[in-house]
């Protein structure tokens, strides 16, 4: 059976996903900024987003990091090491914000339950995309 050679420019499923979730962070950072603005990035504005309070410092957070996995998209190798990298950056201010929650005044992301808990899941998720990069690289599946 003939491989069928696939148009360099069509996406594979973890790219997509990479794509979906910087947009949907990149809209998040945006909200954040809009409802807290550039006053006192690490500061703790009583501002809440969906539920989720945040600081400018959360905003510019989710929008260079949206932005910079939906620019990494295109190239398989190059979304799988952005991912790599955000997936870091991720847990690492879930681990930022889970000490924050147990120290008050060492809380500069302004992070509760649910931010250290979406930070999670946002660092999961972006190693899952890595992964996938991987494994879709492995086993032959490039654009």
């Amino acid at each position: 059976m003939a491989r069928t050679r696939r148009n360099s420019r069509t996406l594979l499923w973890p790219q997509w996903t990479a794509v979906a979730l910087g947009v949907l962070l990149a809209l998040l950072g945006t909200a954040d900024l809009l409802a807290t603005g550039l006053d006192a990035p690490t500061g703790q504005p009583d501002a809440h987003v969906l539920g989720l309070r945040t600081n400018p410092l959360q905003g510019l957070l989710h929008v260079v990091t949206g932005v910079a996995a939906v620019l990494a998209a295109p190239w398989l190798r190059t979304e799988r090491t952005a991912s790599t990298l955000l997936s870091i950056v991720y847990l690492a201010a879930a681990a930022a914000g889970t000490s924050g929650l147990e120290q008050p005044g060492t809380n500069f992301l302004n992070a509760n339950a649910g931010v250290v808990v979406l930070h999670f899941a946002v660092g999961v998720g972006f190693f899952a995309i890595a992964q996938s990069c991987t494994w879709c690289r492995q086993c032959g599946h490039t654009p």
